[in-house]
């Protein structure tokens, strides 16, 4: 063997051993710790829902501090969670408030995970609730609903006390399309369609009858949806066929959902034509200022800043309804808030996003000057 060949095969043996130990795996990582986790009980109280056949009090039965203290930190349901027996679940009490602010009632609902946790949990919130009554137009006491919602979790961090009290979530957003709408969902551009004369601001834009459709030029299925109809079954009918004739530029949208828009038909010259939008959004209503100086001269200054009221307005501006949102601190000062809006109206109607008025709620309306 020549001198070059032999240092080829000295060369390998020297690096097999070496080649070997860099081939070893490396040693697997170490698992992750499961992070520790601490108990929690979440509870909120808010007024029961109320269907459209029942009674609506000028105030719901509110709680008189934090609800929080109706489960004290020696309630067994405390201390079971303290102690791990209970790593999940929740349930809701629905309590009867009587006139003179008692529990009359208790019921459990919607109760999920172990059913023995709650067990006599009714009877000793009933003991312990602190409510203040509802009150009527007339300020006299009344029954109401109230609802305690109790969840039972576990929390990255340690809590003291281990009942904390948690706002509600907002509401969700209706399902679906809505009329009148509450902003403008028009996305494609509109080249071609038989437009009223003069737009919204025409005296015929408030023609009938009229309908409320929701087109989308691209949904071979359902095209044209009656979002609210005319009561006309045959002029809901020709205001599709009219839409169906516009001419609509969708390419720049890439989602189907954004190629669609919401159209208002009326009738004009025998045959249906369209309201484009106006304006973004729909406007809620707007108190008047007359209603604001009574509330304003009808209160201290302390309870005008407390309070914060729900006003119903019609179509005409007139006020359907007034109830507490947030007390005056007073049934005398509640009752007679809500009587001098009454009494000084109208109130600018909430207006759609084609400038037509709909009855719509002034929610948490504040009276103070300078509040929302």
């Amino acid at each position: 063997m020549n001198l070059p060949g032999l240092c080829i095969l000295l060369g390998a043996a020297l690096l097999a051993p070496a080649s070997g130990a860099w081939a070893q795996t490396p040693p697997a990582a170490a698992p992750r710790p499961t992070p520790k986790t601490y108990p929690l009980i979440t509870v909120n109280g808010y007024s029961a829902y109320l269907s459209a056949n029942e009674a609506r009090p000028l105030r719901r039965a509110t709680a008189v501090g934090p609800v929080s203290d109706w489960i004290p930190d020696n309630d067994p349901l405390v201390r079971l969670v303290a102690a791990g027996t209970a790593t999940s679940g929740g349930v809701a009490a629905t309590l009867t408030v009587d006139p003179a602010g008692r529990v009359s009632a208790c019921e459990l609902v919607r109760p999920h995970g172990d059913a023995s946790l709650f067990e006599g949990l009714c009877d000793r919130i009933s003991g312990r609730a602190q409510l203040r009554p509802a009150i009527d137009d007339a300020g006299a006491p009344v029954t109401d609903r109230f609802m305690l919602s109790i969840s039972l979790d576990r929390s990255l961090t340690p809590q003291t006390p281990l009942v904390v009290v948690r706002g509600l979530s907002p509401a969700p957003p209706p399902p679906g399309p809505q009329w009148p709408p509450s902003w403008d969902s028009q996305q494609a551009s509109v080249e071609k369609l038989d437009l009223l004369p003069g737009g919204p601001t025409s005296p015929d834009a408030r023609a009938e009858p009229w309908t409320g459709i929701e087109y989308s030029p691209e949904n071979p299925r359902q095209p044209c949806r009656i979002v609210k109809s005319s009561g006309d079954a045959a002029f809901d009918a020709r205001a599709c066929k009219a839409a169906a004739k516009g001419r609509y530029d969708v390419s720049k949208f890439d989602k189907p959902w954004q190629r669609r828009m919401q159209l208002h038909f009326v009738l004009f010259g025998g045959k249906p034509r369209a309201l484009l939008p106006v304006q973004q959004w729909s406007g809620r209503p707007v108190a008047s200022e007359a209603a604001r100086a009574a509330v304003a001269a009808a209160l201290p200054a302390d309870a005008l800043a407390r309070l914060r009221l729900n006003v119903m307005v019609e179509t005409s501006g007139a006020v359907s309804r007034c109830t507490i949102e947030a007390s005056s601190g007073t049934d005398a000062g509640d009752v007679a808030a809500c009587a001098v809006v009454r009494a000084n109206g109208p109130f600018a109607p909430a207006k759609d996003i084609f400038g037509r008025p709909f009855k719509a709620q002034l929610y948490d309306w504040g009276p103070a000057k300078g509040a929302s």
